[in-house]
């Protein structure tokens, strides 16, 4: 259950609906190690991220400002940060609206005009259930690299 309502919970920024790969930030950051089960502390988590977003930018090159991490925010983003911003090309969601970022996805999912374009990456079964019937490509964070290779040879194609 959101924490807004409706037509609130509906709206995005305009750069996560077009953005072609969509990242359960925390899930993913936990496949590749980049955070431990349990640490929860704002530092452990920052440096997480920071190497996730280089790790991402390094492989995605120019499509990185086609891309929009989700991370959990609690109920807010972590301080000192908006719930919204771009960091090295990557647009960056913090789901300070939602309960979860697993909801905040599958809501973007909704909304999203064009699901079918977007390469969905979480590993978390019902993002990938909202993602399939919504006809948007799934991977397991676990295959980030394969995620990152459609969206480039997608771009390519067009």
């Amino acid at each position: 259950m959101s924490r807004s309502s409706g037509a609130e919970s509906n709206r995005f920024p305009p750069q996560v609906l077009a953005c072609k790969l969509l990242i359960d930030g925390y899930n993913l950051m936990y496949a590749i190690g980049y955070a431990q089960a349990g640490d929860t502390r704002p530092k452990a988590l920052e440096s997480g991220r920071n190497r996730l977003i280089q790790l991402l930018a390094e492989h995605l090159g120019p499509e990185a400002n086609q891309t929009c991490i989700v991370f959990d925010a609690g109920g807010v983003a972590p301080k000192g940060l908006p719930k919204f911003f771009q960091q090295r090309s990557i647009y960056l969601l913090f789901s300070s609206d939602y309960l979860s970022a697993d909801e905040c996805i599958q809501n973007i999912l909704q909304v999203h005009s064009n699901p079918k374009r977007i390469v969905l990456l979480s590993s978390d079964h019902s993002v990938q259930r909202k993602g399939t019937a919504r006809g948007a490509t799934i991977r397991d964070s676990e295959d980030w690299q394969q995620a990152v290779e459609l969206l480039t040879d997608r771009q390519l194609a067009e």
